[in-house]
């Protein structure tokens, strides 16, 4: 990234940040996730290496903003079907007969005592 384009792009940041973290928020639904994605573009903003002309450094940041918050909703996503997955795996069964009943963590401590 040119000298010149990142003091632009942090600037622009910092007087959009209040606005930026709004605009999380609304697509995330969770303050403390839109807080964390902001400290991350803040980051990808100092680390980038961008090439070319940008005309509209707002455009930009809400571009990387609304990317971000795209990338966590599906990871999150993954995560979730991911976890029912193994949820589903622990507890399989023939009808109504369960092939798989391990007890909890808890349930398991609870009988040694």
């Amino acid at each position: 990234m040119s000298a010149d384009k990142k003091p632009i792009l942090l600037e622009t940041y910092l007087t959009q940040r209040s606005a930026l973290k709004r605009f999380l928020t609304a697509r995330l639904g969770d303050d403390a996730e839109a807080e964390d994605l902001l400290q991350e573009l803040y980051f990808r903003l100092d680390r980038a290496a961008i090439q070319g002309v940008i005309e509209n450094p707002g455009a930009y940041l809400y571009k990387m903003a609304f990317n971000l918050a795209r990338d966590h909703r599906r990871e999150r996503q993954r995560s979730q079907a991911r976890d029912g997955q193994w949820v589903e795996s622990r507890h399989l069964s023939a009808g109504l007969e369960p092939l798989a009943n391990e007890p909890t963590a808890d349930a398991a401590y609870a009988a040694k005592q």
